[in-house]
């Protein structure tokens, strides 16, 4: 009998029949991966590939579009094919297509919308997103396939908050307490709308998605099967890609890139992953409380040499805590020079002298000297603490380069117990500098300014981005006044693609995010994997 079957068996058969010669699909991409998914239910999960799989699950209320740099976001259809502001802007209301399906053959409803917003804001799952649910003190359901959402005030951020998140079945999902989702195998109990359902799962191996036949986007998706291979190391992920054996992969590290621009079959993807990198000073400490010595620390590091030896090149300087491409980026702020003399200047002023000639700065009996940590593995941020170790010291400081591993480095930010450290950000289309503010729990650097938060309230209030965007911009020159870190460089996410395939949108806000438009050329050579 099939429920005597153990599970592990049963995945097992279904990736091998995946894998089979045979059985594989003509239109089939391979993907390869650094690790697996933890769930396929996006509420209690947060890693970026489980997050890409799930859109293409499931699917939500609008779809964001890609918009030219520095302009408002924009929202195309998808279950809703319209929605309404009201004029005093306290409710939005959709009217939904009536034509998606989930996977079992039942419709998508209102009522699965309204499910979908009492789970995120649900206490018993905690959902890390959860806050920016905030503004919305109900959600009405006004017929099968019309909703409105009702707002406890009118804001800038209004569509982005509503449309966050995809939406989940009602009827398959509302069974289960939310309590027990973290413990809850979701890959036994999918049921699906999205472009592509799941076809198998081999934990830590592969995950299968083959095309839903009863996708409501007539002609889509343009592929069979994606099948993203599970490979933790980079070296034998290129080696597969170079060798024909995989068709696209997720991360390119620069120094890769010439390597795979050398291959006539494969080509570089650029992605604005409006991401910044950066060296967190914590003001808590006494070594960095003073705002000239944090200007001198920026000011003596070669933050273009770091971008272009370190990171390829591959992004664009950094100024300020909202990426460059975003609305509200004020593209007036200009990153501090480098410039050492004045940095030795600045450091003098403040007390900061090498009286005893050996090369490092003292101050009331202490040396200036710290840890700059990083995370075990990134080899990126090892290479940026060296390199910026060997900078300070030039100025006189004294920065040790020390590896941590993840969990102790995440526990030890968010814990204030450190020196500094090398970190990123990835800044979301709703503009948001609450981390800045005091008091906030990602406030890693122990940044206080009342001035700056009085600023960030005032913005965040804005009914409309018109409004907001010039107050946004103040609080962006207070934080790069005050250099509460030192801005390095936002860069592009690189990815590599076989030439075969076509569709992709190098302007969306990830690569696969338009996965279901790509399509394979009739002439396109299967990789290795569907053709043996």
């Amino acid at each position: 009998m099939p429920s005597m079957v153990p599970r592990s068996i049963l995945v097992s058969i279904a990736v091998a029949l995946v894998l089979t010669p045979a059985l594989a699909a003509d239109r089939q991409v391979v993907v390869a991966v650094g690790a697996d998914v933890e769930s396929f239910n996006e509420y209690v999960t947060s890693s970026t590939l489980a997050l890409d799989i799930a859109g293409q699950l499931f699917i939500g209320l609008m779809e964001e579009l890609p918009t030219p740099p520095r302009t408002p976001p924009a929202f195309g259809p998808r279950l809703a094919r319209s929605w309404t502001v009201a004029p005093d802007g306290l409710s939005v209301s959709f009217v939904l297509r009536d034509d998606v399906l989930w996977s079992d053959g039942r419709p998508t409803t209102a009522e699965d919308v309204r499910y979908t917003w009492q789970v995120q804001t649900d206490p018993a799952l905690g959902w890390a997103d959860a806050d920016i649910k905030s503004n919305i003190r109900d959600v009405r359901v006004d017929g099968p396939h019309q909703v409105t959402f009702l707002l406890k005030t009118a804001g800038q951020h209004t569509l982005l908050d509503i449309n966050e998140g995809h939406i989940i079945p009602k009827h398959a999902w509302s069974t289960i307490p939310v309590s027990e989702w973290l413990r809850t195998d979701f890959s036994m109990k999918l049921v699906t709308n999205g472009p592509f359902r799941l076809a198998s799962w081999k934990p830590a191996q592969a995950i299968a998605l083959e095309r839903n036949p009863g996708y409501y986007e007539k002609g889509q998706p343009g592929l069979d099967r994606v099948l993203f291979r599970i490979v933790p190391d980079p070296h034998i992920r290129l080696q597969q890609l170079l060798a024909g054996e995989t068709d696209v992969l997720e991360t390119v590290a620069p120094e890769s890139v010439g390597r795979i621009t050398d291959e006539a079959s494969l080509r570089i993807v650029r992605i604005d992953q409006r991401m910044f990198t950066y060296v967190c000073w914590n003001m808590r400490r006494s070594l960095f409380r003073d705002a000239r010595v944090r200007r001198a620390l920026t000011m003596a590091l070669d933050r273009d040499a770091i971008l272009q030896s370190l990171a390829g090149g591959m992004g664009r300087p950094s100024a300020g805590p909202i990426v460059s491409s975003l609305w509200a980026a004020d593209d007036t702020i200009r990153p501090l020079p480098l410039d050492r003399a004045a940095a030795r200047r600045l450091l003098d002023e403040s007390g900061w002298k090498d009286g005893d000639g050996d090369g490092v700065r003292e101050k009331d009996g202490r040396t200036f000297s710290f840890d700059i940590e990083f995370n075990r593995g990134n080899t990126l941020r090892e290479k940026i603490a060296l390199n910026a170790a060997a900078q300070l010291l030039e100025v006189g400081i004294r920065a040790v380069p020390r590896a941590v591993e993840w969990a102790a480095f995440q526990s030890k930010h968010s814990e204030g117990d450190f020196d500094a450290f090398v970190g990123s950000r990835i800044a979301s289309t709703r503009v948001n500098l609450d981390s800045w503010t005091t008091g906030s729990p990602r406030n890693n650097a122990g940044y206080a300014s009342p001035g700056f938060d009085a600023l960030n309230a005032k913005a965040l209030a804005a009914v409309s981005m018109e409004e907001a965007r010039p107050i946004w911009m103040q609080a962006q020159r207070l934080i790069a006044e005050d250099q509460p870190v030192t801005f390095l460089f936002e860069q592009d996410r690189l990815y590599a693609v076989r030439r075969s395939i076509d569709g992709i949108d190098e302007g969306s806000l990830g690569l696969f995010e338009g996965l279901r438009k790509w399509s394979l050329r009739s002439d396109a050579r299967p990789s290795r994997e569907a053709a043996h």
